[in-house]
């Protein structure tokens, strides 16, 4: 209990120190990076809002961070013989590797939590996103255009084309239109007309106010026009939901979503890569640790990144190419373990 409880304490203070440190790095690099255009154009310099980068840049680190801190506790322990000690003891050594993955789980849950929650919020506050303007959005049952949308649901000049169940399309033209909620739209100051299969007129007539229900929600008209980043795991999932009913479908949107799971997990998985470290009963100099965890994890944010783009241009399905780097971490694992299995099988026998 003693050893589990100083290994936490030692992982939690490791990782809040690396934490501050890189992130405070990577703040200034950018308000390095900002200061010339401020200058050069005259540009107002806003402090406040580089605040608003801090879970962002956390996020995007905190797997290099999660595995530095890792190895750096394992060097340390090997250091001063700590291993040894509880090899001696009987106690298997691995318990410590284990206490470390109970770490890198809430570090992940902590990164899901930002990622998922806090980054898209602040994304929202920072570029203060208020309007869209032109929309353009088709689907197999609708074609929408609108020429402004103001967050969350309201359009001006907007024109939405329904194909009926016989093949006639409904078409409604007015100057603004409010979605209410629950498929409801009210739509003011415009024209309707049906039209069959054949582009023929049957109908036609005009309002001042009128009501329709249609399958179709803000978020999925604007969909393409919108950050993404802004969305929280909730709403992207909410987005699918609503985009699969009308048999629209985003490779992005889905890579996007899967990737809201599979990037905070990188902090666990990373950690995976230690245990072949666990066998070595020689001192390991720090300057190693830090280099080889930064060549590691360049080394895994690059397969990650190659995995993405392989989902996001459609080479590949999202779920596959989202998850490839977990996959190979998970058969490199399993494929050293077996490995050790046999190794102890011919010392036995």
């Amino acid at each position: 209990m003693l050893k589990t409880r100083y290994t936490v304490s030692f992982f939690l203070k490791v990782f809040l120190l690396s934490s501050i440190s890189l992130v405070s790095l990577f703040i200034f690099v950018r308000i390095i990076d900002d200061l010339s255009d401020v200058i050069r154009f005259g540009d107002r310099f806003i402090m406040w809002k580089y605040l608003y980068d801090i879970p962002e840049i956390f996020v995007e680190i905190s797997p290099m961070l999660t595995f530095l801190t890792g190895m750096f506790i394992l060097s340390e322990m090997l250091r001063y013989g700590e291993l040894k000690i509880l090899e001696i003891s009987g106690i298997n050594h691995r318990k410590i590797f284990y206490v470390i993955c109970i770490c890198g789980f809430f570090t992940s849950a902590l990164s899901f939590y930002l990622m998922n929650f806090t980054v898209p919020l602040f994304t929202k506050i920072k570029n203060g996103i208020s309007e869209v303007k032109s929309i353009h959005f088709s689907s197999p049952e609708y074609l929408v255009y609108s020429e402004k949308f103001i967050y969350p649901s309201y359009f001006e000049k907007i024109q939405i084309s329904h194909i009926l169940g016989n093949y006639n399309v409904h078409v409604i033209k007015a100057n603004t239109a409010t979605y209410k909620g629950e498929n409801t739209w009210e739509f003011h100051i415009g024209n309707e007309w049906i039209l069959d299969n054949k582009g023929n007129l049957l109908a036609t007539a005009s309002f001042t106010t009128k009501t329709y229900f249609f399958e179709l929600q803000p978020d999925v008209i604007v969909f393409s026009s919108k950050n993404i980043e802004t969305l929280s795991y909730v709403e992207i999932k909410r987005l699918l939901t609503s985009m699969k009913k009308i048999g629209v479908s985003s490779t992005y949107t889905k890579t996007t979503f899967y990737e809201r799971v599979a990037y905070p997990l990188l902090n666990l998985f990373l950690l995976s890569l230690l245990l072949p470290f666990f066998s070595v009963r020689k001192k390991i100099a720090r300057v190693f640790v830090l280099s080889s965890s930064i060549a590691l994890s360049f080394i895994a944010y690059g397969i990650y990144a190659f995995g993405f783009g392989l989902a996001i241009s459609g080479k590949i399905h999202p779920i596959l190419g989202v998850w490839m780097l977990h996959i190979l971490i998970l058969f490199s694992l399993t494929a050293y373990l077996l490995k050790l299995q046999k190794v102890r099988k011919s010392y036995i026998i």
